[in-house]
């Protein structure tokens, strides 16, 4: 009986500590994965700056030369951002999910929306530009607002990983607090007034 009772707490225990383990591996694993999803949204942050310029100065160009108010030969140094990879960042965070807050999950999930906007458009320019077609401003205003809001959910998302919450503003909200915070004029006449402006300071 005693040697019975021996077993019986030994095995036990060696369930016991396998199950501690097991939750420890998945806890760590985890862990891992978010460390995983926050180095892949820095990824975006170290290149959404240049993505955001590139779209901004081709937007505004186009505004321009159509206005008068800039020579046309001036899209030959015109550049678009190449893809942005979703994917790795999408598999990553739907197998930690539940591991995240409910703003947080939905600032991601606004993430990814933008990202597959983002490069939907850029595939359609892509196809005009690579024809030899100048891009026009209506060709361009849709990804230059889209990719403004996109700046700001990676900047925001990477400053504040798990303490991002996501508060539901509409897409016009999130790009008035997007152009305001990054400096960017998104509608015609602010651009138009802005070069105007600075043309006005030149010549005198």
């Amino acid at each position: 009986m005693k040697e019975f009772i021996i077993a019986m707490i030994t095995l036990l225990g060696g369930f016991f500590l396998g199950k501690h383990q097991e939750r420890w591996k998945n806890k760590a694993e985890i862990e891992r994965q978010k460390r995983k999803l926050f180095c892949l949204i820095q990824d975006l942050e170290s290149r959404r700056e240049k993505d955001l310029e590139c779209i901004n100065d081709a937007f505004s160009t186009a505004i321009l030369v159509e206005k008068g108010l800039m020579k046309k030969d001036q899209f030959i140094t015109l550049s678009l951002p190449r893809k942005i990879e979703g994917k790795p960042i999408e598999d990553t965070f739907y197998s930690v999910i539940e591991s995240f807050e409910f703003g947080y999950r939905e600032g991601v999930r606004a993430l990814l929306v933008n990202i597959h906007a983002v490069n939907k458009q850029l595939g359609c320019l892509y196809e005009k530009f690579n024809s030899e077609e100048n891009l026009t401003s209506n060709d361009l205003i849709n990804i230059h607002g889209q990719i403004i809001t996109y700046s700001y959910l990676v900047h925001e998302l990477n400053m504040k990983k798990e303490r991002y919450i996501y508060n539901g503003k509409s897409n016009k909200e999130l790009l008035d607090v997007a152009a305001k915070a990054f400096g960017v004029n998104y509608h015609i006449d602010d651009i138009v007034a802005e070069r105007l402006k600075h043309t006005t300071k030149t010549s005198s």
